[in-house]
């Protein structure tokens, strides 16, 4: 298994915006191993490859199941082209990958307008080309569409021309032959999605948004967040607006730092040389997960919304049910659904009391919500003769109902049903409806029968761990693999049955819920399946040591030395005879902070927030890339299949990539020359002791300015940029890999006035044209001490002494004369 890019081809037409200062026509290319023919548009490979195979991956060490790894890089001075190269094979893959809509969430992506040009790269010896023609978005059936081809050792596989883009092709194009991408920008004022408007403007004949100010570009869409790695192309770290949110991105640093660091079984985890990761504070939560998302769904917004004209219509035109028995039984069964799950509806209310500005008073009709006019409505239209609802309020309807149900045990019920439910809007209804099918799902999944868990402060670690396996799976519906089976009601059946339509509602998460409790092992169950087996251990090992160790920081936080962490974790490993260690670590209920010590000093409980910007970066760097990975590894593919509930509807299908092209853009920025030097030894490092179920090859195209990371690339595998932002193709007889870092910033960074400092260069010139002066014009004393302090500060010996040369020859040649002499004796004597 192999996977490299080989180069891109921006072609005639391509429009200014896309090219910048590229040359249309001209093919550039990442590997000097192959050879483009202009003639027959083909890459043609070399007989004798200059790199061996596989030359990044030491196959007689390494641990991983990775089968290749590739490194290249662009090198090139600032704006001689490298971003626009790699922005350029970001469009194409953006466009190509909408186009032959490779899953549902390549929907939401926008087409980048005028770009014509060519991607080539090999996998597993093939070479394959994208072809991309957006100069002309045409609009078919409300659809956008453009030109797309793939082709393989120059057969043509697919051709959007003429094709239909209804529907979602997985088997045209096995997904062996294609590969996802990552590209890691961290520059401030990189990839701002507002800089690439006037490349979407069809954006407006398809789309009517919600407000016309509000501009959008292809980027925007590419900034993706929850969609299951199916968009083949992730951009790190995420950017709202153009901006990074730095501490939500330090708090992922941390968490992705955590996962490898425990990772290391027997191994200390080197931060730097000198730290080493040495404890974990841990801080239980304030909030449990039940609450903590509640305040964040349900704000004063949403809870003071309401619908009365939607209500005011759906019983205008329902009849009144004639039954009424039928209404008695439906009260009686919503009575009992709200004392079955009066546990949640309590967490709701508390909720929902302290956001809310006016609560509800039955006799208040400005405080009636939604939710309680409807069911106070739905209740007198059916107990009530002759009622009106257009005659009257709803205060006055609910006084008539209670002065005229007779029966007392149904009166109480109405009561009770309404004064529960008086503050929730249908927003919030819904949301409580809907989360009483996970809370009773989890509930018999750990086979809890009791609800002292639910009232009792001494089981809060299990509480919030059962919590956490509510809220989560039901946030986990929201991704595109699940997204189908996250049914529910309008407020128009609702008003019409006051509870949730089983066979369209219940029994569709409930099949959700079995599928991810049972059958996800991706990256979305992760966090879920993580405190499911701390609570299934709690629950059936209230003693076991992990269990204990855990607990015992509820109450009040502290610190636990990594090596007390992972034994105990190892004990459960052992026990269970389990491999995935991830699954114990500090699950989500706790807030963690890594604490780091001295080597060299003995120092510690050191934050590692006290690391500088470059420590961190490069930590940063690493982790983020092997998290990226793993979740992308996690993914199955999945054909499209039926929800058993819903025969109707069918289930997207989902897929996996076993090539991976990282590229990283500058990431030696904050990095000390000393960190630039190791970067890639670390990398592969890290790589080689992953076992991957499914990607093989990764390929790592470096934009850089870096002498020491094109010191660790041979120069086959690097693309050069002179300053006509033209590729500068080098002798074959001079190579990159293992070179002298000053020969490298000579030649490969086209500093054409020398390796010295601009403002030293200037000096050391002006200097030469004072020697070169009469003795006459350098006639006071001044200006001959300044002369000689100017030449002694000089760092380079041989025009150092050059120009003292030259100085002693024009004002004390007697004296320079003595100073040789000298330092002849002392080389004699030294002999």
């Amino acid at each position: 298994m192999s996977f490299k890019i080989i180069g891109v081809q921006p072609l005639s037409g391509c429009g200014d915006t896309v090219l910048k200062n590229l040359s249309k026509d001209l093919f550039y290319s990442f590997d000097n191993n192959y050879s483009f023919n202009s003639k027959a548009n083909r890459v043609i490979k070399n007989e004798v490859e200059a790199v061996p195979p596989n030359f990044f991956l030491d196959r007689s060490r390494r641990q991983s199941t990775l089968e290749s790894i590739n490194i290249q890089a662009v090198v090139g001075k600032n704006g001689k082209g490298k971003s626009s190269i790699v922005e350029l094979i970001i469009r194409i893959l953006n466009n190509f990958y909408k186009q032959y809509k490779i899953g549902e969430v390549t929907d939401s992506l926008y087409f980048a307008e005028n770009v014509h040009a060519r991607l080539y790269f090999e996998i597993n010896g093939k070479i394959s080309q994208i072809y991309i023609d957006s100069r002309n978005v045409k609009i078919r059936k409300d659809k956008p569409s453009i030109i797309a081809k793939f082709y393989q050792e120059d057969k043509l596989l697919f051709n959007s021309i003429g094709k239909t883009t209804d529907t979602y092709r997985d088997e045209l194009i096995d997904l062996e032959d294609l590969f996802f991408t990552m590209y890691i920008n961290y520059s401030i004022y990189g990839l701002d999605d507002g800089d690439y408007c006037d490349e979407s403007k069809y954006i407006e004949k398809i789309d009517i948004a919600e407000s016309p100010t509000k501009k959008e570009s292809w980027l925007t869409q590419i900034f993706h967040k929850n969609d299951g790695y199916q968009t083949p192309i992730v951009l790190h770290p995420f950017r709202e607006a153009g901006q990074v949110y730095i501490r939500n991105e330090k708090y992922l640093v941390s968490q992705r730092l955590l996962s490898l660091i425990l990772d290391e079984i027997n191994n200390e985890f080197h931060i730097t040389d000198d730290l080493i990761a040495d404890k974990v504070q841990l801080t239980f939560k304030d909030k449990d997960p039940l609450e903590e998302y509640l305040d964040k769904v349900i704000d004063l917004h949403n809870l003071e919304r309401n619908d009365y004209h939607t209500i005011e219509n759906q019983f205008a035109t329902t009849s009144r049910r004639s039954d009424n028995k039928w209404s008695v039984d439906v009260i009686t069964q919503y009575y009992d659904f709200l004392q079955e799950n009066v546990i949640l509806l309590d967490r709701f209310k508390q909720v929902i009391k302290r956001k809310k500005i006016k609560l509800f008073a039955p006799k208040k009709n400005e405080t009636y919500s939604d939710v309680a006019s409807a069911v106070v409505l739905y209740f007198a239209k059916n107990l009530i003769k002759d009622f009106n609802p257009g005659s009257v309020t709803f205060a006055m309807a609910y006084e008539k109902l209670i002065n005229q149900v007779e029966d007392l045990g149904i009166k109480e019920k109405i009561k009770y049903i309404i004064s529960e439910i008086g503050n929730f809007n249908f927003y919030a209804y819904n949301l409580f409806q809907t989360l009483t099918i996970y809370f009773n799902f989890w509930k018999t999944y750990f086979g809890i029968t009791s609800n002292e868990m639910f009232s009792s402060k001494k089981f809060s670690f299990e509480n919030s761990l059962f919590y956490y396996c509510v809220i989560k799976s039901y946030k986990s519906i929201s991704y595109p693999k699940y997204r189908d089976y996250n049914r529910y009601d309008t407020i128009v059946y609702f008003s019409a049955n006051l509870h949730l339509n089983p066979k369209i509602t219940t029994i569709a998460h409930k099949e959700f819920l079995d599928k991810i409790s049972k059958g996800d092992n991706s990256h979305i169950s992760l966090k879920l399946r993580q405190s499911k087996r701390m609570l299934e251990l709690a629950l059936k090992d209230p003693k076991a040591k992990l269990v204990n160790l855990y607990r015992k920081f509820v109450d009040q936080g502290g610190m636990v030395d990594i090596k007390e962490l992972n034994d105990s974790i190892n004990e459960v490993i052992q026990k269970q005879k389990l491999r995935e260690r991830i699954l114990y670590l500090p699950p989500r209920v706790f807030e963690t902070d890594i604490f780091l010590k001295s080597v060299s000093s003995g120092d510690a409980d050191i934050n590692i927030n006290k690391l500088s910007s470059g420590e961190y970066q490069k930590n940063s760097i690493i982790s983020s890339i092997v998290y990226h990975l793993k979740n992308i590894d996690s993914v199955t593919s999945e054909a499209t299949s039926k929800m058993r509930a819903i025969k109707a509807i069918n289930i997207k299908p989902t897929y996996n990539f076993k090539n991976i092209n990282v590229i990283l853009d500058e990431i030696e920025l904050y990095f000390h020359p000393e960190y630039q030097r190791l970067f890639i030894n670390d990398l592969i490092k890290v790589l080689s002791t992953i076992k991957f179920k499914m990607i093989k090859s990764v390929n790592f195209l470096f934009v850089t300015h870096s002498p020491f990371i094109l010191s660790d690339i041979p120069q086959q595998n690097i693309l050069f940029l002179n300053d006509s932002a033209r590729p500068e193709i080098l002798n074959n007889s001079y190579n990159t890999f293992g070179a002298n870092i000053h020969d490298l910033l000579a030649h490969n960074f086209f500093l054409r006035k020398g390796v010295i400092g601009e403002f030293a260069l200037e000096k050391i010139n002006d200097l030469i044209k004072q020697l070169n002066k009469s003795k006459q014009a350098i006639d006071h004393r001044e200006n001959k001490t300044d002369l000689l302090q100017n030449i002694n500060l000089i760092g380079e010996p041989f025009l150092r002494n050059k120009l003292l040369d030259m100085y002693y020859s024009m004002f004390d040649k007697e004296k320079r004369i003595e100073e040789l002499e000298a330092e002849l004796k002392k080389l004699k004597e030294n002999d």
